[in-house]
């Protein structure tokens, strides 16, 4: 429980508001990694034993919007259908559990968003003032460049498809409308321009 004091000088609305939030993500950090290791349990007792053969506890620390969540998974050896031994996370499988690196795709989608328009340091100072994320502007560049690297790749398979006449479109038009817009970008380091910080990137949306 919270405890306050009135005998506190550094009692303020702001400083209470700060440390009422800080303690309750703590709390709901807590209450995340309960939650998980308690499916993970039941994950164990109802798998198929023969198929999934326990072989112990993992622990893992994932950066949320609410702050760091430790908490410990079972991993599982098994089989795949070419007869490969793999280990595999049930609990990631069951959850559809994404990451970037160790950060969550919340957490990691609003440092991109932040980072469109900020440096890479005032993201972090944004991000872990407004959640409680502890993050470094190292991670922060980490997550963009990992999210752009997905974005790329699922890019290149949708080309790949078209070039391969793979599509699974159900119906064809006669006129295809096209809009071409552009965003600006705050670059950083050896790509930012030589007038200016920001860069346009071109977009078009068929």
């Amino acid at each position: 429980m919270y405890m306050i004091s009135l005998n506190d000088e550094g009692l303020t609305f702001k400083a209470l508001e700060q440390d009422l939030y800080k303690y309750y993500c703590e709390q709901a950090c807590k209450m995340m990694a309960n939650t998980l290791e308690i499916i993970d349990k039941k994950l164990l007792d109802k798998r198929d034993k023969k198929k999934y053969r326990c072989k112990g506890l993992k622990k893992t620390c994932i950066q949320t919007i609410m702050g760091p969540v430790e908490y410990s998974r079972r991993i599982y050896k098994t089989t795949n259908e070419k007869g490969k031994i793999q280990h595999v996370f049930l609990l990631d499988k069951h959850l559809k559990f994404e990451t970037v690196g160790q950060t969550s795709t919340n957490l990691a989608e609003k440092v991109v968003e932040r980072a469109l328009e900020e440096s890479y340091r005032k993201t972090t100072q944004g991000i872990n003032s407004t959640t409680n994320a502890q993050l470094s502007h190292g991670t922060a560049w980490n997550i963009v460049q990992k999210m752009g690297s997905k974005i790329k790749e699922k890019e290149h398979k949708l080309v790949n498809r078209f070039e391969n006449g793979n599509l699974q479109g159900k119906r064809e038009v006669q006129t295809l409308f096209q809009e071409a817009d552009g965003v600006w970008l705050y670059m950083q380091g050896k790509d930012r321009p030589s007038k200016g910080r920001k860069k346009e990137m071109k977009i078009g949306v068929s």
